[in-house]
Formats: C-alpha cells, sequence, structure tokens
C-alpha cells in the first residue's frame, strides 16, 4: 500500500497527483466572518479568542479527474 501522497503545484493551487479528483478555483472574492451575523449565539464557543474565519468564492476553471 503507497502511503506517499505527490504534491502538483498549478497557478498557486496545490493538488496531489493520486487524488481521484481535485477542482482548481481562482479566488474572486473574500470576506471576513462578522460575528454580529451569528444566529445562533452557541458559535461564540468555536471563537474563544475572537479570530473568526476568512469566507472565499472561487471560480472553477479545471477539474481533474483520475480514473
Amino acid at each position: 500500500m503507497n502511503l506517499e501522497i505527490t504534491p502538483v503545484f498549478e497557478n498557486g493551487n496545490v493538488y496531489y497527483k493520486e487524488a481521484n479528483l481535485a477542482v482548481l478555483c481562482k479566488k474572486i472574492y473574500y470576506q471576513d466572518i462578522d460575528s454580529s451575523n451569528f444566529l445562533d449565539d452557541k458559535i461564540q464557543k468555536n471563537y474563544p479568542k475572537k479570530d473568526y474565519h476568512r469566507m472565499y468564492i472561487g471560480e472553477i476553471y479545471k477539474i481533474i479527474e483520475n480514473n
């Protein structure tokens, strides 16, 4: 059983040669999560340091399938 993976770099993206499917995207928008928009206050417990995520929207420019 081969446990090694081979990274492939393309246009700032990385995927693995051994992957069955790779979806390559170009970032077209980002926004920092605003905690005041959480609909459920229980989510706050997941961010004790208030280090909220950044959300990205991407445009798919290539899909690679290894059959």
